[in-house]
């Protein structure tokens, strides 16, 4: 709760001057003000570009019905609103610019959501598919578990996905080393990993929407000159993940449906 005097008194050099008399509830103002960075946190959830999409569209509008409540409000406390003018509640920034010279307080509401918008702005889904390159679609896969790749979803997530395909060539290929690389095409994101001599090479194709990761399919292993491709890939690679991780098929009681992973723990692509 703040305290304003709304008199005419002489004497205030700042428009912002506050004067204590009538108080007034800032409570929806604010959370006009913090909007951007609750929807940056919502967006965590979202696992697809709809989804996304979904979660700012609410917040904007979430956001103009946040400024158009606290008006009607200021009006029910005969605050005369002729300079708060009914079309300003649907421009947030300026809406809430207004306000504070209108009540002569503080603008740290207008400095706040200043500070949110660009945080989410910069931060968000979207921005962050945009900015994606190589090494973080391959991080993608990397560093993802077997949970979320396809006919795996009910394996215990321990390592890896790298950490296992380093167990393997450990074990089967004399400890080489892989060279990771990514493409994006339409839809997915193809993602590989091939062995020093050459010797190995396995791809994986990963869901993405623009916006989110989804499942991850194995497209291709080729193995000393064999090569697997489709189920027989997939085949030779439960094989392989079962050779350095045990069972990688035995259900885990405990897991409640291991579905996609998007940019959640992302530098946010989501999730």
């Amino acid at each position: 709760m703040y305290e304003f005097d709304f008199s005419s008194g002489q004497g205030y050099g700042s428009p912002f001057a506050p004067r204590a008399v009538q108080k007034l509830s800032s409570s929806r103002a604010w959370y006009a003000a913090v909007v951007p960075l609750i929807g940056l946190f919502i967006e965590i959830l979202a696992d697809s570009i709809y989804l996304g999409a979904l979660v700012w569209i609410t917040c904007a509008v979430s956001c103009v019905a946040a400024c158009v409540l606290d008006r009607r409000y200021l009006g029910a406390q005969a605050i005369d609103l002729t300079a708060l003018k009914p079309c300003t509640a649907y421009i947030p920034p300026l809406y809430l610019y207004k306000r504070a010279v209108l009540l002569n307080a503080n603008p740290t509401q207008i400095i706040v959501f200043i500070i949110s918008f660009i945080v989410a702005l910069s931060s968000n889904g979207f921005t962050m598919a945009r900015m994606m390159d190589e090494d973080d679609a391959a991080g993608e896969v990397r560093n993802n578990y077997l949970v979320n790749v396809e006919s795996f979803e009910n394996t215990q997530p321990t390592k890896t996905i790298e950490e296992l395909l380093k167990l393997y060539s450990k074990d089967h290929l004399g400890a080489q080393k892989l060279e990771w690389s990514a493409e994006r095409g339409d839809g997915a994101v193809t993602v590989g990993a091939v062995s020093e001599r050459k010797d190995f090479e396995i791809v994986f194709s990963i869901e993405f929407d623009g916006y989110a990761f989804g499942m991850i399919t194995v497209e291709k292993i080729t193995e000393n000159s064999k090569t697997y491709e489709d189920e027989r890939a997939l085949e030779k690679f439960k094989k392989m993940m079962k050779s350095v991780s045990g069972d990688t098929d035995k259900d885990n009681a405990n897991k409640t449906g291991g579905a996609k992973k998007a940019l959640a723990e992302r530098n946010g692509l989501p999730r």
